[in-house]
């Protein structure tokens, strides 16, 4: 694979306080260095709210340490069947991103989230 990026740091967020700070922070210590970082939304306590995930997404994209598919930023997830298909097309559309998550108890029904790039399962 050469020329290619292949791995990354997922940074599985919430809504703890002090997370913007460490988002921050590692976003400044990855850039200027090989490694890449994504997020991964944590919709067991992240609101299940498309502005929310877009807001930071957008936020970080075009920093050099995010890590891209195809020029996409990759996002991910564990759990967020609450956003439906519709909810992560507007997510895809909004951000360009690349949408990878994990998403239980739809496993087999990935036909029916054709918004999907690819999952988790």
């Amino acid at each position: 694979m050469h020329g290619l990026q292949s791995d990354a740091i997922a940074l599985n967020i919430g809504t703890d306080s002090w997370q913007t700070g460490q988002i921050h922070n590692a976003y400044s210590a990855a850039t200027g260095t090989k490694v890449k970082l994504f997020f991964s939304f944590d919709f067991s306590v992240f609101p299940c709210d498309v502005n929310s995930v877009v807001a930071v997404v957008n936020q970080f994209s075009a920093n050099q340490a995010q890590f891209k598919i195809n020029g996409r930023p990759l996002i991910s997830s564990y759990l967020g069947k609450c956003l439906g298909n519709d909810g992560w097309e507007e997510i895809k559309q909004r951000t360009n991103g690349y949408l990878m998550p994990f998403i239980a108890e739809i496993e087999g029904q990935f036909n029916n989230w054709n918004c999907l790039d690819s999952w988790f399962w």
